[in-house]
């Protein structure tokens, strides 16, 4: 059915066991090496590309509802560029925690991470202009 809280027809995801060889079961843990972006979301479809990376509709492993990720093309060379990197980040956090009105227009942010020394960036997806 529709899910209201992201406006998307609901899949219940998957819950991912592993056997731990005794007869239990439990929750499968993420490798080092596995990718929390592989693992966490299901592509979709690829909604941009530029020369700052791509944009993927994604429907989340986690709650099953579609959002967009932005995938950095270039990767953080050090401390300081990551920092420059993260500056992205924190403006979509200050503008998403406004409750004004007025700040409507913009995308409500939700997560990021970097995973391979590029920043992943995880907000709603826009539906309509």
């Amino acid at each position: 059915g529709i899910d209201d809280r992201c406006g998307t027809i609901r899949k219940h995801p998957r819950h991912r066991r592993q056997h731990s060889g005794d007869g239990n079961q439990r929750p499968r843990q993420r490798c080092l090496s596995e990718s929390r972006f592989l693992s966490d979301f299901q592509i979709v479809t690829q909604i941009g590309a530029g020369s700052f990376g791509s944009v993927y509709k994604c429907l989340s492993r986690v709650d099953g509802c579609l959002y967009a990720v932005k995938v950095a093309k270039r990767k953080a060379k050090g401390m300081a560029d990551r920092q420059r990197m993260l500056k992205e980040v924190y403006a979509l956090a200050a503008l998403s925690d406004q409750a004004d009105t007025a700040a409507f227009h913009i995308v409500r942010y939700h997560q990021a991470w970097i995973e391979d020394s590029r920043l992943h960036i995880q907000t709603e997806l826009c539906t309509s202009t």
